[in-house]
């Protein structure tokens, strides 16, 4: 295995990041961090083991709350380049090219293709790309990149929703491995790791946690329904809501696999928000005494009775850990399985 902290030594991060950064404030709304007006605190965020912001609302100004690019978090990077188990001179799709860092170091052992969605994010990563051999494609990145392929391995630093695009399996050979951050409406990015097979399918299991950004074709609003004057039916539960909002390696990953379209909002300590993605049906849990837990559900469909099922599913079968899930990807179709790529979960859609 290829031992990427040194390689990360050779890599200083600094040359990729611009000199105007972004930090989130109160609100949906980001200040400018700027390297010379502020040299200390844009040091301080390049410095930490953490994601900087380098874009926000696709670069149509401070206000609202999308993170639109950003340099990943060096120690999220290694355990994605571990994940990839790539060999020296392998041929290596990106997925988001954004700063070009990721794809820099990449390419110190590698011959790397980037795509980057973002006209002028992928004109920066160029510049900073220069003295690497690295091609850098604006492009959609679920079109891939046929021309430069067949590819050993795929990495992405955006995620899909539900369904990976198959263009990226059908560009690579027999044995490459895909690493994706693969989310829901329900619950962001565990990371998936898959191997193509000799029949054009790829399956595999999830291994970890990676909140990253969304493929632009796969986006959709975050926003919070205006619910507080509809009807609504009320009841009680014995589920506390930590347990299928809060346990995102347990219930909450189980909850995000196997229903469909529920998103959720826990800001509220005391108080869980579901709602559907057309906002036809919501639902709030408000944490009671003694284990009793009011319920109130609105719409056609009962989405806590949903999240209570998927809940039980898992429970029933011991509490399996995420990696016991996986993905199974074909031309025609794809599915959640647990254990074995032939048992399929029950699921609303995928």
């Amino acid at each position: 295995m290829i031992d990427w902290q040194r390689v990360f030594e050779t890599v200083p991060r600094e040359s990729f990041i611009p000199d105007r950064i972004y930090v989130r404030v109160k609100g949906n709304r980001f200040e400018v961090v700027d390297r010379y007006q502020d040299p200390s605190r844009w040091r301080e965020l390049v410095d930490a083991d953490d994601a900087v912001t380098t874009q926000v609302n696709d670069g149509a100004g401070l206000d609202g709350s999308l993170i639109s690019s950003s340099s990943s978090k060096p120690a999220l990077m290694k355990l994605m380049l571990d994940a990839l188990d790539v060999g020296e001179g392998q041929n290596v799709l990106e997925i988001g090219t954004g700063t070009g860092w990721n794809a820099a170091i990449l390419s110190r052992k590698c011959q790397v293709t980037t795509l980057e969605v973002d006209p002028s994010v992928a004109e920066r990563a160029r510049r900073n790309l220069a003295a690497y051999d690295v091609e850098v494609v604006t492009t959609d990145g679920a079109l891939g990149c046929p021309a430069r392929g067949p590819y050993d391995r795929i990495l992405s630093t955006v995620a899909v929703k539900s369904v990976l695009p198959y263009n990226w399996v059908s560009q690579t050979r027999p044995g490459a491995i895909i690493v994706v951050p693969w989310g829901t409406e329900y619950l962001h990015s565990p990371l998936l790791r898959l191997t193509v097979r000799h029949d054009g399918t790829a399956s595999g299991p999830f291994s970890g946690n990676a909140d990253f950004m969304t493929l632009r074709g796969q986006r959709t609003s975050q926003a919070i329904p205006d619910y507080e004057d509809d009807p609504y039916r009320e009841s009680s539960t014995d589920l506390h809501p930590y347990w299928a909002t809060g346990d995102i390696e347990g219930g909450a990953f189980a909850v995000s696999v196997l229903t469909s379209d529920i998103q959720f909002n826990s800001t509220d300590p005391d108080e869980v928000l579901l709602w559907d993605s057309a906002r036809t049906s919501w639902a709030t849990v408000s944490v009671g005494r003694e284990g009793h837990h009011l319920v109130r559900q609105h719409g056609p469909r009962n989405l806590w009775d949903d999240v209570e099922k998927a809940v039980d599913f898992w429970a029933a079968r011991g509490h399996p850990a995420y990696s016991r899930f996986g993905v199974v990807v074909t031309p025609d179709r794809q599915w959640v399985y647990l254990d074995d790529p032939a048992n399929e979960v029950e699921r609303q859609s995928l």
